[in-house]
């Protein structure tokens, strides 16, 4: 069953500026969480056993939980296009890389002249990837990959009202995020401003960067439904498209790590 999570509007009255009056009013977007796999003991037990080969710096055991058919998603920057082995962005030939190579070939290291790669560059790039994915608590579906665990849970959404949102909030589809809690948002970006609207949890919400002022250290504008601009300096702003780690079964039943999904800016 979908989720659908009302605005709240407190005010109506908003300070008017020439970059307000490019936000126009939409239709607010919702998401959801899929998460049918937080009870299955076997794929709980690779993550712990992941966890330990990265406190360990073990990449052999990294190595060992590769599926012989993994493969690396490059996806573009936009988070509402579609992001699947079936489009463009798979880094190819892996399979007949032995499975460091497999790793480092994705994870290592892009912006770096290869002469001046080390080994330990390498092996520090797919520990910090692969690391910081485990960090994530939410295990769950992708909308792209039926089948796959994901670390982090995608969001779930309607992609065409979020590509409308940024069309309205005058951004980049990379600039929408999903609210984590509820985000009261005020009038202008001070403690004490009049607030004007709660986006509630689990909406997407479209971040403003292209602004006539710099905002003040800590402080986001975020497009409004209603139109125009709200300001919070509260945490609890998530990507809507993250990057992170898949894993899949085997046809004897066995989790492994399935695919990489790493996000080009």
């Amino acid at each position: 069953m979908k989720l659908f999570f009302p605005v709240v509007f407190l005010a109506s009255g908003i300070a008017s500026s020439a970059a307000q009056a490019q936000q126009k009013p939409y239709e607010p977007v919702p998401v959801r969480y899929e998460r049918p796999f937080d009870a299955d003991p076997a794929l709980k037990s690779l993550i712990d056993s992941l966890h330990s080969a990265i406190a360990e710096k073990d990449l052999k055991r990294l190595d060992a939980a590769l599926d012989t058919n993994f493969m690396a998603l490059e996806c573009g920057p936009s988070p509402v296009q579609i992001c699947a082995p079936a489009t463009k962005g798979v880094v190819k030939s892996l399979a007949k890389q032995a499975a460091p190579a497999r790793l480092h070939a994705v994870l290592c290291c892009r912006d770096i002249a290869p002469k001046n790669i080390t080994k330990a560059m390498r092996e520090e790039a797919v520990f910090g990837f692969v690391g910081a994915a485990l960090e994530e608590d939410s295990l769950g579906t992708h909308p792209d990959l039926p089948g796959l665990a994901c670390l982090p849970a995608w969001p779930l959404f309607e992609r065409a009202k979020a590509s409308a949102i940024a069309k309205a909030a005058d951004i980049d589809p990379e600039n929408l995020r999903v609210t984590m809690r509820e985000i009261p948002l005020l009038e202008r970006p001070a403690n004490g401003a009049a607030e004007v609207a709660k986006l509630p949890q689990g909406q997407i919400a479209p971040l403003v960067s292209d602004l006539p002022e710099s905002l003040p250290d800590g402080w986001t504008a975020i497009a409004l439904p209603q139109g125009g601009l709200g300001y919070t300096d509260l945490l609890g702003l998530n990507e809507i498209a993250p990057g992170g780690l898949c894993f899949g079964k085997t046809a004897a039943g066995q989790w492994t790590i399935a695919l990489t999904i790493q996000r080009r800016s």
